[in-house]
């Protein structure tokens, strides 16, 4: 009996992890192709590896249950139970479900995520509960301690994992982003627990968004020139870019401009002028019949005049526009010449 419990149990717990995930759409684990066809695959380098221990761990609780007392059937439908639960909490979000709890806001994106290992966990459990209570002894569970521990202290690694990342004690956290109208401008919305008015708040922001790691200072983005860091209270509102909820912002410019405080989310862009700015204006005032090519060139020629370029990198990661556009120019300057070698504007010297 205990042979055709299992060989029916492989018939519909191996392929319905695949087929759900195939009817929600998901990729596989690699990001490539349909989940349908790499969950069904018991290979290491396809999805349905990672179903193997549960598959077989709660196949084989389904085969040997028949046979088991009523207190050893009892502990391990809490164990199946604990196993469910635990896909439940991984396919949930649930650092951003803690993070909301904590900041008594709303999830921001969506509740579930796709999580193989969570889904393979859901459907072995649960289908091994299914198969428990068929004619099963009642009660189906027993109110003892090792009962109530394999239902629910299984629970604790995904929550172990996931409160790190979600702990509202961290004193800023990035909530969204947008690219501003101008090439070179961004704007940062951060989530802060900390109020704008109190003691420390800008010292401690202007530290946190000055560090390589956070990206966010223009010095250490390549595309960026001017950053306005824009600190809410509401978790909520900097995860949507709110800008109506906004209580200070931070702006930093990677030209050596000193950092700016503005109240509410205020205008870092406008009142500042950029290099890339700059240098569409020498392109524009160049006239309009010389080839594009050597336009831009002697446009960035004339405004490199004035920008010292530094034999070494004065810190590591550190990378600013202009340094790196008037850095190239010499090299520019040669492929023209070999490109229009009758040129009489490009005999001078990068």
């Amino acid at each position: 009996m205990s042979k055709q419990r299992f060989l029916v149990w492989t018939l519909i717990a191996w392929p319905l992890p695949a087929l759900i995930a195939g009817a929600l759409g998901w990729e596989g684990i690699w990001g490539s192709g349909s989940a349908l066809v790499d969950y069904l695959i018991p290979i290491p380098v396809a999805g349905g590896t990672l179903h193997v221990p549960s598959f077989l761990f709660c196949g084989l609780a389904v085969a040997r249950m028949p046979s088991m007392g009523g207190i050893q059937a009892s502990r391990m439908r809490a164990a199946l139970v604990g196993i469910t639960l635990v896909g439940v909490l991984w396919l949930l979000d649930l650092s951003e479900v803690l993070l909301a709890w904590q900041t008594h806001s709303t999830v921001v994106g969506g509740l579930w995520q796709e999580n193989p290992l969570g889904l393979f966990l859901v459907c072995d459990g649960a289908l091994g509960l299914a198969f428990s209570v068929v004619r099963a002894e009642l009660p189906l569970l027993r109110a003892d301690a090792l009962t109530i521990a394999l239902t629910f202290l299984p629970c604790a690694l995904p929550l172990a994992m996931a409160w790190p990342q979600s702990s509202a004690e961290q004193p800023f956290r990035h909530g969204s982003s947008k690219v501003g109208e101008t090439r070179g401008d961004e704007t940062y919305f951060i989530y802060t627990r900390l109020g704008p008015d109190d003691g420390g708040f800008r010292q401690a922001a202007l530290a946190w968004a000055s560090a390589p790691s956070k990206v966010m200072h223009p010095r250490y983005h390549i595309d960026n020139e001017d950053s306005a860091i824009m600190f809410s209270e509401d978790l909520n509102a900097a995860g949507r870019g709110d800008e109506t909820r906004v209580a200070v912002t931070l702006c930093l410019y990677e030209d050596g401009t000193e950092p700016q405080w503005l109240e509410g989310a205020g205008d870092c862009f406008g009142r500042h002028v950029t290099f890339a700015e700059r240098l569409h204006e020498a392109f524009e005032a160049r006239a309009a019949d010389e080839p594009s090519e050597v336009r831009s060139y002697l446009a960035g020629r004339d405004l490199c005049r004035n920008v010292a370029v530094p034999q070494m990198q004065p810190e590591p990661g550190v990378e600013i526009m202009s340094l790196s556009y008037c850095g190239g120019l010499a090299r520019r300057h040669e492929e023209l010449l070999r490109r229009y070698p009758d040129e009489a504007r490009l005999r001078d010297p990068a």
